[in-house]
């Protein structure tokens, strides 16, 4: 289907920036990948006809100046005037072609790239994870969004330091934010300027992916085992597990984890600083924040889908993706882990790829004869 798009590289004064649109006639392609796991960043590529390498010529190094990046796409299903803001980042490297066909190759990355590669000893103090956040992401220019935060408390640490546990080398400060919101159970991601801080995806997208119907193009689905304990498995192990290990499970999914022999213990909790009414030393569970046991952890990580479909602009990370008409055993809301836009400008080549995952459907359990209750992650059926 084509689609109007407008990408900007450059700052919106400068005489040299660049800027295409669908009818500039020199864009082979681009490529923008959204990414919802806080340890993968968003990135965008565009390949662009240089004659002459005149656009090179223009801009500055990206290794001495800031170069703004922005993506508009047309709302879903028009070739209507850009409005929908899809990328916000920075130029984080330059490639050209000589000879012919000149080309120019443009690669950005999120505004969280600098946090990820800057290195600083911080000590925070009497703070909570949030707090430590905003004061980190001021020094990028960044805000704080926590529209997605929930219902959610947040504990102070009497003293938060930036090192690694085991070779007391400094984290980056993108690592530290995230180490102190896993330690509260919350991940974050960068939309635009803002830094999102959320638990889990709780909005539906406002369409239905149906078999045989419009946006869909095509799917690939894997339904798997849970593979070992660990990553994805029970954390309790006989040697260590004892009867005071702190329980993760929501009471209404215990009678669930009896029937796979699955433990209602976490068996240890995330590190994080010391909680600020500690008389101890140090504590490895602040606030009683737990890590998930094999039944939570299976509905995030069992399931996995790409879902090709006609542009989708407005497609968030923040979404969830309802199936339908494609059987019990794929039916239903899956998570976004990433949201891949491939523009091909002047054809119907364009398309988004949404790479969805989940835990076992409910729909395939009660025909396997089995109690499951599908949710949305805080044990509450969908």
């Amino acid at each position: 289907m084509a689609l109007g798009y407008r990408l900007v590289v450059g700052h919106a004064q400068d005489v040299n920036r660049l800027e295409y649109t669908d009818d500039s006639n020199v864009v082979n392609t681009i490529e923008c990948e959204l990414q919802s796991e806080a340890k993968r960043v968003s990135y965008l590529s565009a390949t662009i006809a240089d004659p002459g390498l005149k656009s090179f010529g223009k801009l500055q190094d990206p290794a001495f100046a800031n170069i703004p990046v922005n993506l508009w796409m047309s709302p879903p299903g028009t070739s209507q005037r850009p409005t929908v803001l899809v990328f916000t980042g920075k130029v984080t490297g330059l490639q050209v072609s000589y000879p012919g066909p000149e080309t120019l190759h443009i690669a950005a990355h999120d505004l969280s790239i600098d946090a990820r590669r800057t290195s600083r000893l911080r000590v925070f103090a009497k703070k909570t994870s949030k707090q430590i956040v905003e004061a980190v992401i001021k020094d990028y220019g960044l805000t704080i969004d926590e529209a997605m935060l929930g219902d959610v408390s947040l504990v102070q640490r009497a003293i938060e330091i930036g090192i690694t546990p085991s070779e007391g080398s400094a984290l980056s400060d993108w690592d530290l934010m995230r180490r102190c919101l896993a330690a509260d159970g919350l991940n974050m991601y960068v939309k635009g300027k803002k830094v999102v801080i959320h638990q889990f995806q709780k909005d539906t997208y406002s369409k239905t992916f149906t078999r045989g119907e419009s946006p869909v193009v095509g799917m690939q689905a894997s339904i798997n085992h849970i593979g070992r304990p660990g990553q994805g498995g029970d954390k309790v192990s006989t040697a260590f597990g004892t009867k005071n290990d702190r329980k993760t499970l929501p009471a209404s999914l215990s009678q669930e984890a009896k029937k796979i022999g699955a433990t209602e213990r976490g068996a240890r909790a995330p590190l994080a600083g010391p909680g600020i009414k500690t008389l101890g030393a140090h504590t490895e569970d602040p606030g009683g924040a737990g890590w998930k046991n094999q039944v939570t952890a299976l509905r995030q990580r069992k399931d996995t889908m790409q879902l090709i479909c006609f542009p989708l602009p407005d497609f968030e990370i923040k979404h969830m993706a309802k199936l339908d008409g494609w059987g019990s055993k794929l039916d239903g809301y899956w998570f976004t882990k990433s949201i891949k836009h491939t523009l091909v400008p002047g054809g119907n080549g364009s398309m988004t790829a949404l790479s969805l995952i989940r835990g076992p459907s409910s729909g395939a359990a009660k025909a396997a004869k089995i109690g499951f209750l599908q949710t949305k992650g805080d044990g509450k059926k969908l």
